[in-house]
């Protein structure tokens, strides 16, 4: 294709560019919009019960036998196991970003076949059951009422209607409604009274299974191969009951004409199943002042790549429709919306990207002084940014702060190859007045075409390495080198198709350049005569450049070794958790008054909007439920309204942590959420201990113990604190079989007894609310209240007379878990560490390291969360680097079909980091993922620049001049538009530096690095570039 076709048929050209723009403002409106890719690594949650065990029962018997079975499963990333002293078990499995759940899901359920056998038989017939599981939570809704209603009714009744509402959008992946519990029939037990009737919980067990049960009897039918007709009747047995009065008349025993009953010997109600948890929302209303209300509360967590911003449109749509039916006095309050900072985030970023279209245009103007010629630069802008949309719609990507940063720094890029063509075709009118505008455009055409194709294919290429990177972090370069390399393939045809066709239209008219500029192209030429002098005084005096070369590299080298690591920059979301936790003694009265109290500052402070506790619920131990912790889940106001001093996130999270000491025995803990939802529960440095051989929580404590200690001893910890704590109270009560067998005691009777008594005995199902709940015995409180009470239980023995159980066990006292945690199929203790200011995760994961390995033998540890990914993202990072410089080297030896020239432009690539160093060390930010990812386009970027010069310098050498002369001669040329194109660059990029609020830090992280890295280009890669050039080509012919 001949390069003045487009010149010829500007129609043709325009057609072009109206087509890839229409494409895009299509994928505009279908692009889904999310804070981040989809990089929340899929789970499966496998959830079990064994009622009467405690924590460590728990682990060895149910969890490790499920978890001996998930050893080996594809693609798994890590497993965590939670057991409490509730009798719960849960196991998450974690799997790598991209996995297909639909067959990781069957390949679970299998394995977890295999490991039913194993199970004790309480627990098979309780269920063991595996779920899909969404770690990104989008909303929480907090349901109260006034006037009052029981929440227990309120937490049924949500899970029966809202709950099914709501997953059957295709947005929401799962809803969890917790805070109150859910309905079982509950038949609290009078041991005396027990006694006095002589009936054992296996009694009472046995008669409930055999009166409560759903009979199936058939139908009435004709007989078969008869011609009668008969009426067909379905023929009813005995439902499964339905209400409590139902199961206080089941009769026990007829003794002596006298019928005993379940309501002789027990007190029964529909209550909770568990009563474990209060939940409370306090709030502002509308004059400002706060309410409290009991509530129930539910989390809405959305399916992966689902459209944030609709998907909340569509659950609010939902809420409000259900709403309409709910009963007089029940309201719902959106306590924490996640969708609040992507919205926030996306429109700070879109903001950004429309105030740097402003600079480059004032930019642009300031360089060409000619407003026709801005203007076509100005026109490839929309061509590209937008045709880029159509991209990502291609490519199933979302617009989200990645792709959208990409765009803002694509600005720059894009105009650059606009820019070279209308500045060349400016010189070549002054330089040439006697063409014609038509053969100056040919002649800039044939000038800078191999120009900007090796510079579209640069930085194109650049990205070719990222998009094979796998994980969470090649995810997120994906997104970002995708856009990049779309929007400069369509900036590169639009610069050879539209460019010179609306040229040859727009530029047919001379316009004179304004006099109050004048001084600027003053400053320039005296700019250009100053770097000319002092490349052509390097060019003489290689050595010397060589010199400088070497100690921007060995500068850079320290300066990056010098900075510290980070992952992705916390933020300031607009959401706080925090923890409180008492003594291990305090029971759930104590733990709520003081929730109260904590509330009650809380509501002081002018920056909160809303505050939601649940006490009972510690959120970082994985939600487990104890009666001495609890959890607050605490909103802020916008950011626009939170203006005053001391009202940001991490001030209130330094008021909240310094409310603690006013509380006697009191742990209060604050964390931002943390940057990547999903991933983490704190915003700290989070990992696993593990006993690898012995399995003793004990001594495992007493060793996270001593590591913690070494730790302080560092200046870069702030904080770290553990989850396993195995120094809560416990009773042990253990039967002695030699008695048990004297007295005729079935062994399983006494255990049932005793668990009936201190725990859950769930017998079997009533039918409430169109749904199955269990039935549940269990001692009533006060005959449960202390251990003496075993004075009046008894079970039967093998004559049929009542032994009490106190004369068959033996009890004594002790400490240990409430909660044991397992890491891959080992015991093990999370340990969360907090940087000190001015300090990051990656100085903190340095420092663990180093301490990890005074571990005694048979220990081990392993990274969770954020910093597994943050240890796997540095990894591939660097072979990022390393791959993306091959690159460029071979598309450079091909185009040139020199292998030593592509060098020139390779040895340029340290001076733009260089750059980015120094700025980077000045600024105080941290090594992150957002600044490596800058730092991949730098290397596209800073290359650019020195092919322009090597372009012209090779031409001029071609031509029949020294290396030396023609390396001088292209600097001398190409300055301008090198520093032109640079400058619009800067510009287009401030806003993100001087960003502000919803997700202004990691704007700055992208900001920084790409002005740091484009000023060492400019000012000292250009500087050394004819210096290479003339070194690489001397013995070369022309």
């Amino acid at each position: 294709m001949r390069l003045n076709l487009f010149i010829r048929r500007p129609i043709l050209a325009t057609v072009v560019s109206l087509i890839i723009m229409l494409c895009g403002v299509v994928a505009v409106f279908n692009l889904p919009v999310s804070q981040f890719p989809n990089i929340s690594p899929p789970s499966i949650a496998i959830s079990a019960a064994y009622p009467g065990a405690n924590a460590e029962t728990g682990a060895k018997v149910v969890a490790a036998q499920i978890e001996n079975q998930m050893n080996g499963v594809s693609n798994l990333m890590y497993m965590a196991t939670s057991t409490s002293s509730t009798g719960s078990i849960s196991i998450t499995l974690t799997y790598n970003v991209g996995t297909d759940l639909n067959y990781a899901i069957n390949e679970v359920l299998n394995r977890l076949q295999a490991a039913m056998p194993l199970l004790p038989s309480v627990v098979q017939r309780m269920g063991v059951t595996a779920r899909k599981s969404s770690p990104d939570m989008l909303l929480t809704v907090a349901y109260y009422s006034d006037p009052y209603i029981n929440p227990l009714w309120v937490s049924n009744y949500l899970s029966r209607t809202v709950e099914n509402d709501l997953l059957l959008l295709p947005t929401v992946g799962n809803v969890a409604v917790f805070g109150t519990g859910t309905y079982a029939m509950r038949i609290w037990l009078d041991p005396n009274k027990m006694q006095k009737l002589q009936v054992s919980v296996d009694d009472l067990q046995n008669v409930i299974n055999d009166q409560n049960e759903e009979y199936i009897v058939g139908r009435t039918n004709a007989v078969p191969g008869s011609k009668e007709e008969m009426l067909t009747l379905n023929v009813h047995g005995q439902p499964m009951y339905d209400s409590a009065d139902q199961f206080a008349n089941i009769i026990i025993r007829n003794d002596k004409n006298e019928t005993i009953r379940v309501k002789d010997i027990a007190r029964v109600e529909l209550g909770a199943s568990t009563y474990s948890t209060i939940g409370q929302i306090n709030f502002r209303d509308d004059k400002n002042k706060f309410k409290h209300y009991p509530c129930s509360i539910m989390q809405v967590f959305l399916t992966p790549g689902a459209n944030q911003l609709e998907a909340k449109q569509e659950i609010l749509n939902k809420l409000e429709e259900d709403s309409k039916r709910f009963p007089y006095g029940l309201h719902y309050r959106i306590t924490i919306d996640n969708s609040r900072f992507v919205e926030a985030s996306v429109h700070n970023v879109v903001e950004t990207l429309e105030i740097a279209f402003v600079l480059v245009g004032l930019v642009i103007f300031l360089f060409l002084q000619n407003w026709r010629a801005s203007l076509i630069a100005i026109c490839s802008i929309p061509v590209s940014i937008v045709g880029t949309m159509a991209c990502l719609y291609v490519f199933g990507f979302s617009l989200n702060t990645l792709s959208l940063f990409a765009l803002i720094l694509a600005i720059g890029i894009v105009v650059d190859d606009s820019i070279v063509i209308v500045e060349n075709i400016e010189r070549l009118r002054e330089t040439h007045p006697e063409l014609k505008l038509r053969q100056v455009i040919e002649m800039t055409m044939q000038e800078v075409f191999g120009a900007i194709v090796a510079i579209v294919l640069v930085l194109s290429v650049v990205f070719i390495p990222v998009m094979a990177l796998q994980g969470l972090s090649g995810i997120m370069y994906r997104q970002f080198a995708v856009t990049i390399a779309c929007a400069v393939v369509l900036s590169g045809i639009s610069a050879l198709t539209f460019t010179p066709a609306i040229s040859h239209l727009i530029l047919r008219k001379t316009v004179e350049k304004p006099k109050f500029l004048a001084w600027f192209d003053l400053f320039f030429e005296k700019l250009t005569a100053l770097y000319v002098r002092m490349a052509t005084y390097l060019v003489k005096r290689k050595k010397m450049a060589i010199l400088l070369w070497a100690v921007v590299v060995i500068s850079m080298v320290a300066m990056f070794k010098s900075i510290s690591m980070g992952f992705v920059p916390n933020e300031d979301q607009g959401l706080l958790f925090a923890t409180i936790n008492l003594p291990s003694a305090s029971g759930l009265a104590e733990t709520k008054a003081k929730v109260d109290t904590i509330v009650e500052k809380l509501t002081k402070n002018s920056a909160i909007d809303s505050v939601v506790s649940v006490s009972g619920y510690d959120f970082l131990d994985s939600g487990n439920q104890k009666t001495y912790a609890a959890s607050f889940f605490i909103v802020l106001k916008d950011w626009d309204l939170r203006t005053k001093p001391g009202s940001s996130a991490d001030d209130v999270i330094k008021q909240i942590n310094m409310m603690g000491a006013g509380i006697s025995g009191a742990v209060v803990r604050a964390f931002n959420q943390p940057p990547m939802r999903g991933l983490s529960t704190t915003g700290g440095v989070e990992f696993y201990v593990e006993d690898r051989v012995v399995g003793d929580p004990h001594k495992l404590q007493e060793i996270c113990e001593q590591l913690m200690k070494r730790f302080k001893t560092h200046k870069e910890v702030a904080l770290s604190f553990q989850t396993l704590d195995t120094n809560v109270a416990e009773i042990s009560i253990l039967p002695d079989i030699d008695r048990a067998k004297m007295y005729g005691v079935d062994l399983n009777g006494l255990y049932n007894a005793i668990q009936t008594i201190y725990s859950n005995n769930n017998v079997n199902y009533a039918y409430i609310m169109q749904d199955l709940v269990w039935v549940i015995m269990q001692a009533d409180y006060r005959f449960r209240a202390t251990i003496a009470n075993l004075d009046n239980v008894f079970v039967h023995s093998s004559n049929g007379t009542m032994v009490p159980i106190n004369s068959l066990v033996n009890v004594t006292n002790g400490r240990d878990a409430q909660v044991i945690q397992r890491f891959n199929d080992y015991i093990a203790s999370k340990i969360v560490v907090n940087p000190a200011p001015g300090y990051s995760a990656g100085d903190v994961m340095n420092v663990i390291q180093q301490e990890i390995a005074t571990l005694p033998k048979g220990y081990d540890y392993d990274w969770y969360g954020t910093s597994y990914m943050q240890r796997q993202s540095q990894s591939t990072s660097g072979v990022a680097f390393i791959f993306s410089i091959i690159m460029i080297y071979l598309v450079l030896a091909a185009l040139y079909e020199m292998w030593s020239l592509p060098f020139v432009v390779l040895l340029g690539i340290p001076c733009a980091l260089f750059g980015s160093a120094v700025i980077l060390l000045l600024s105080g930010k941290t090594n992150d993922l957002y600044f490596q990812i800058s730092l991949i386009a730098l290397m596209g970027l800073s290359a650019k620049n020195i092919i322009l010069l090597v372009e012209f310098a090779l031409q001029h050498f071609k031509a029949g001049h020294s290396a030396e002369d023609s390396a001088i001669y292209s600097l001398r040329l190409r300055f301008r538009p090198i520093v032109m194109t640079s400058v619009t660059f800067i510009f287009g990029t401030l806003p993100l530096v001087f960003a502000s609020g919803a997700g202004a830090n990691a704007q700055h992280s992208v900001g920084l690095g790409i002005i740091g890295g484009i000023l060492g280009s400019v000012f000292i890669g250009t500087l050394l570039t004819p210096t290479f050039f003339a070194m690489v080509m001397k013995r070369r012919k022309n």
